[in-house]
């Protein structure tokens, strides 16, 4: 032995001094490294920490309940609450007497035989920060109004590629919206073509002309109309601000909105935010559908409010097929 300097010699049953001194040096060595296993597995908890194991009839300090049973062994009349006190620490005592008929019963579940004992209320907390955590790691960093309102967001790209069998409604409302971009309120009508070919020329490849052919063609009526209606008269009378204005607000703790917003104007000493929509729907429908859109309102109102400093801003929804304008 190192530290004694006494050696130990055994052979057969017999055995010299120095077994002896040496055999107890090890046993409280063991027993010193069992107890630093276990104070070093119970440290690694954060939130809870359950040991378990049964009491047997064999003596020695080599099982959890006897190492704990040392610490509690000072105590003059051992309490049998669910709650007992350890220095500093509160632990929750759960004692399951063993059965014959447990013992019979070993092929059943376990929560048949031992009730689940109520986890606390520090396990709860580490529930709820989980799911939290869930949250902030599925939850997208940057969001658009759309997203959120649950419909697909119009993003318009330089130029698109599309076939025959591209999404027709998706590329009239691109190029609307690039055509009411370039669009002067107080230009001629009949200068309204020439800007629509411009925009499918510029947004659309020339490789299916009947596709060219059949936005042209929709574009068309939906500006014939849209040019008639009381809405158009009356940006036609107002001041514009912007157009295809783009933002960033900051959306809760960890995400940010982004969007484009289409059209801001000065009308009658009040700012107001116009958001173009080529939905084809009937004008009898036009409240309902405009209501579907109403986070998105929400939003845009709320950023040019806080870039602009004043709450005197109005929010419309043009529907460009019917001619009809939602105010909010």
């Amino acid at each position: 032995d190192w530290s004694s300097r006494c050696y130990s010699l055994q052979m057969g049953g017999r055995s010299n001094l120095g077994a002896v001194l040496v055999d107890k040096k090890m046993a409280a060595r063991e027993e010193a490294e069992q107890r630093r296993l276990l104070y070093v597995g119970m440290t690694r908890a954060r939130d809870f920490l359950v040991l378990s194991g049964g009491a047997t009839t064999k003596p020695g300090h080599d099982t959890v309940l006897s190492l704990l049973g040392e610490v509690m062994a000072d105590e003059r009349e051992p309490s049998a609450a669910a709650q007992i006190c350890i220095g500093t620490s509160q632990v929750m005592r759960i004692i399951t007497p063993a059965t014959i008929a447990a013992r019979r019963r070993r092929t059943e579940p376990l929560a048949k035989v031992v009730p689940a004992p109520a986890l606390g209320p520090i396990l709860m907390r580490r529930q709820a920060r989980q799911v939290k955590w869930e949250q902030r790691r599925t939850a997208p960093r940057r969001v658009t109004p759309t997203s959120l309102a649950g419909s697909r967001p119009e993003v318009i790209s330089q130029r698109i590629v599309a076939g025959r069998d591209a999404n027709l409604a998706r590329l009239v409302g691109i190029c609307a919206h690039a055509v009411l971009e370039r669009w002067d309120f107080s230009r001629p009508r009949s200068d309204i073509n020439t800007v629509i070919e411009q925009a499918c020329h510029c947004y659309m490849t020339q490789d299916s002309p009947q596709l060219v052919g059949d936005v042209t063609e929709d574009l068309t009526a939906i500006f014939e109309r849209f040019l008639s209606s009381e809405p158009y008269k009356k940006l036609q009378r107002a001041t514009v601000l912007g157009r295809e204005v783009p933002f960033v607000i900051p959306l809760g703790r960890d995400q940010v909105m982004e969007g484009v917003i289409d059209l801001i104007y000065r009308l009658d000493d009040r700012i107001w935010i116009a958001d173009y929509k080529t939905d084809d729907v009937a004008a009898e429908n036009v409240q309902a559908r405009a209501d579907r859109y109403r986070s998105q309102a929400d939003s845009y109102s709320r950023a040019v409010e806080s870039a602009l400093g004043s709450s005197a801003v109005s929010f419309q929804f043009i529907f460009l097929r019917p001619g009809i304008a939602i105010d909010f």
